[in-house]
Parts: C-alpha cells; sequence; structure tokens
C-alpha cells in the first residue's frame, strides 16, 4: 500500500482476466472521491495477463507491486475462440476437420470447451498445427508423402546439404515465405484472399493453418518472455475478439494497448510487457505467465489446506500461507531426491509420431484446391479477423476512447 506521508507516489499494478479488472477499475471509479491517496486508490492501474490472454502471480518490489487474479486467461479464450469456430462434435465424417483427426487418433480428453482440459486441447491444436505446416510444405516442394524426395524448389535434393550456410538459410526462407504467402492469412489490413475460392475444404485448411501459427506465436512469445511479441499478438487479439462477440476481451486488448501506448509513464510501460513472466526452473524457454504461476501456488496452499483436516482455522490457514515461499522448495527438492514423478499430461514424442503420421494421410490433399468441395458442418468456415473492416474497428477503438 502507498505511504500517505512517502516523498515518493508509485503506482499499483493490477493484472488479471478481463472481469478481475473490470471490477478493480470499478472499485476505483467508487472511490474517486476519497480526501486521500489511499482512500481515492489512486494509483491502482488494473491490466490484464496473459493466461486468463494464462492465471495469477504475486510479485512484489520495493517500486512497484503487481497483483494478478483471474479465472480464465486470454491464451484460454484464444483457444475457445479457434474450437467455436472450428470445433463441431457433428462433424466426424468431415475428413480434415479437427473433431474427425481427433477421432482418428483416439485423443478422448480433447473436448469441445478447452477450458475444461486446457493442455490436453492445447497438446491436440498444437499437433495439428505442426501437421497442418508439414502438408503444406510438402505440398509446395511436390512430395507425396514426407518420405517423399521434394521435386520442386531443391533442384539436387540428395546434397542439398553441401551447400553452405548461408544457401541452405536462403532456400529455406524462400520456400517458408512461398508457403506463408500461399497459405497463411493473417494480415488483417490486407482482405482475405480467397473469398472467390470454392473449396471450402481448402479454405478450412487455411483458416486452421492461419490461427494456428497466431497461437502457437503467441504461446512462444510467452516461454521466451518476450514481451514485445506479446504485445503484438494482443494487437491481433482485439478484433479476433470483437468480431467472436467477446466484447469485454476486445476492450480488455484495447486497454492494454492504450496503456502502454499513452497512458502509462515510461517506466509503467516497460513494466506492463516485460513483467508479465515468471521462471521456475531457470532454463531457456520456460517461462509462464504470471498468473499461471499463481494458479500452481494457490494449487499447494489448497493442498497444504485440506492436509490440516480437523485443525482448520483462520490461523493455521495463514500459517500455512505465509511459508508457502519455503513450502514450495522444500516439496520440490523432496520429490526430486526421492525421484518422485509427476505426470506432465502431454504426450510423449513417440506417440506424437504415429500420430502425427496418422493426421498426415488424412490431410493428404486439403492444400489441393477441388471446385465446391466442402465439409458438411463447415460449408462456410469464417475468418475471425477479418470480420470487421478496418474502418469499423477504428470507429469501435475512437468511440471507446472518447468514453
Amino acid at each position: 500500500m502507498v505511504k500517505e506521508e512517502s516523498a515518493s507516489f508509485y503506482s499499483i499494478l493490477v493484472g488479471g482476466d478481463q472481469l478481475t479488472a473490470a471490477r478493480a477499475r470499478s472499485a476505483i471509479k467508487g472511490k474517486m472521491n476519497g480526501h486521500t491517496h489511499p482512500q481515492a486508490l489512486s494509483g491502482i492501474v488494473p491490466v490484464a495477463e496473459d493466461w486468463h490472454a494464462k492465471a495469477n502471480f504475486l510479485g512484489v518490489s520495493n517500486i512497484i507491486h503487481f497483483i494478478s487474479f483471474s479465472n480464465i486467461n486470454h491464451l484460454v479464450v484464444l483457444l475457445q475462440l479457434i474450437f467455436r469456430y472450428y470445433y463441431s462434435t457433428q462433424s466426424a465424417g468431415d475428413h480434415g476437420s479437427l473433431y474427425q483427426l481427433r477421432n482418428c487418433i483416439g485423443r478422448t480428453n480433447v473436448v469441445k470447451k478447452p477450458l475444461d482440459n486446457f493442455n490436453a486441447c492445447d497438446d491436440f491444436f498444437v499437433l495439428i498445427v505442426e501437421c497442418h505446416i508439414l502438408t503444406a510444405a510438402m505440398d509446395m516442394l511436390g512430395m507425396e508423402n514426407i518420405n517423399s524426395v521434394p521435386s520442386k524448389y531443391i533442384t539436387d535434393p540428395e546434397n542439398v546439404w553441401m551447400l553452405t550456410t548461408e544457401e541452405r538459410k536462403t532456400l529455406l526462407l524462400t520456400i517458408s515465405t512461398n508457403i506463408f504467402d500461399s497459405f497463411v492469412d493473417i494480415l488483417f489490413h490486407k482482405p482475405a484472399t480467397d473469398d472467390n475460392c470454392t473449396d471450402k475444404v481448402h479454405i478450412y485448411a487455411k483458416r486452421i493453418l492461419s490461427l494456428g501459427c497466431f497461437y502457437m506465436e503467441y504461446s512462444d512469445a510467452i516461454r521466451e518472455g518476450d514481451g514485445g511479441r506479446v504485445l503484438r499478438c494482443w494487437r491481433y487479439l482485439l478484433p479476433m475478439f470483437r468480431s467472436s462477440g467477446r466484447k469485454n476481451y476486445a476492450l480488455e486488448s484495447l486497454n492494454l494497448l492504450v496503456q502502454h501506448d499513452f497512458t502509462l509513464s515510461p517506466r509503467q510501460a516497460t513494466e506492463l510487457i516485460w513483467s508479465r513472466f515468471v521462471n521456475t526452473k531457470g532454463l531457456k524457454g520456460t517461462n509462464i505467465p504470471n498468473d499461471l504461476h499463481m494458479e500452481h501456488l494457490n494449487r499447494l496452499v489448497k493442498t497444504s489446506i485440506s492436509g490440516l483436516g480437523a485443525n482448520k482455522t483462520v490461523n493455521s490457514i495463514m500459517k500455512v500461507s505465509k511459508v508457502l515461499h519455503v513450502l514450495s522448495p522444500v516439496l520440490n527438492n523432496f520429490d526430486t531426491e526421492n525421484e518422485v514423478a509427476h505426470e506432465s499430461g502431454r504426450h510423449q514424442k513417440a506417440s506424437e509420431m504415429k500420430d502425427m503420421r496418422i493426421i498426415l494421410n488424412e490431410l493428404t490433399s486439403v492444400f489441393k484446391v477441388f471446385p465446391n468441395r466442402c465439409h458438411t458442418f463447415f460449408p462456410n468456415p469464417r475468418h475471425p479477423l477479418h470480420a470487421h473492416s478496418t474502418v469499423a474497428i477504428k470507429k469501435w477503438i475512437i468511440a471507446h476512447i472518447k468514453n
């Protein structure tokens, strides 16, 4: 809490999901007539986090406090948005649809609502996107299957590794660029290029690949702790949340962007995008959102409290909470020393390779164009990024900024 007599006045960033941020703003508005800074809740700035965009973190420093609460993060909401557009339990007969592929590899733990089993749905969707990338690459290189030899772009496949490093980089960049230009549609300022295509199966596959690449970009930015990339992803989330009916999340995206670009001080704006992660393993690429880390701590507290049995009192619960920073590493060290294994909830690589071959066999022709082909339950796959024009989004932003 900010001290009234202090010569320095520091802001407090309160982060969480959309509902938490909205309630925080309502509380600040209700206290705005307070006679002192603490009474008016001055300096409290509600912000949105990544895992409920991943769940909650509590971090404190001498200068600024970060408090994160949430019930569902934007990464979860994004996956739910994708499933809402492209996942149907009635599409078992549509070859290449998410539900049909889910049945092919027996992922029965993948459910219609990703919130009910996020890890399983995330694992499944990333696998599907990787298979779409491989299928698109095989189509671009003129390969009939994953074991075929490329007949396009690579004139001498057997000696391609004899090229210099720079030549291989140039070749890879050329192929990747052509795949992106041909099959990925993620540029908001440009209209969709396949509006006149009558092959809706082809369009469905492009939608999965496009939004899947964006989803993986967002997830990778979080793992790498790259606040700049995360902020760019939020710029894409705004029109997608807006078009999918997630108006409150669209507003939270707008609030975050306005805070970073206009309303926060340079110090606060830097803290906003670069203090969104925590790394509990100390390794590269193992960052998690602050709010997800807080969820892990909440689970540990609940487990510890349940062990109190009949001795649950306010004082005993407070004691458990206060020693959490000591209890967590002790339990982790105990499990490590005694080789206690914990299930990750994700499939092993050997299992994924088997599933990948099955999926690739199902996706053989999705990136080839056949007139008037379509899925029964996805006759006209929509793209959430292009539901509104840039002019409409601009008017919406201006209207809400004025309010």
